[in-house]
């Protein structure tokens, strides 16, 4: 089983990163849609973006990463959860899809549903462009990490 704190500690920590991700995102989301006209917290949110981007990111990695190192056709979850062997490949799938849902959810309310909303009285205009911004990066990211789990490179043919 290996190095056991890390085996404890590595969910917990990456777990944590993914919840308090979700509930920024999950914030935001919020925000675009009432307005800091109706709620004082939505009226401050340019931190908001700076924490959901950041986090993100590392949210991401670690996504990319399993999917990158996990061989199509066979059960994910090699070296994310390594230590709990009977509950890493759940935890794997949850935090994967947990990951697509929170992107798809900045990809459609950042750019489809609310990409104008408020914005003459500029309001609440940064969140729904941060929402925008981290939901077009999550698509690619998402595609990238689609080609390197099922393989796929670039031809070295023109």
């Amino acid at each position: 089983m290996g190095n056991k704190p890390a085996a404890i500690f590595l969910p917990i920590i990456v777990t944590g990163l993914l919840v308090l991700y979700a509930g920024t995102i999950a914030f935001m989301i919020y925000c675009a849609f009432v307005g800091a006209k109706d709620c004082e917290a939505c009226a401050n949110t340019t931190n908001f973006g700076m924490v959901a981007t950041t986090i993100g990111g590392l949210v991401s990695a670690l996504a990319i990463a399993e999917l990158s190192l996990s061989v199509p056709g066979r059960q994910m979850g090699g070296w994310l959860y390594s230590g709990l062997d009977r509950w890493k490949i759940g935890l794997t799938w949850a935090y994967l899809i947990a990951w697509m849902a929170i992107g798809v959810a900045a990809l459609v309310v950042g750019t489809l549903i609310q990409p104008d909303a408020n914005q003459a009285a500029n309001d609440v205009h940064d969140v729904n462009q941060t929402l925008s911004d981290i939901g077009m990066a999550w698509l690619g990211l998402a595609v990238a990490a689609g080609l390197a789990y099922f393989g796929i490179t670039p031809s070295s043919e023109s």
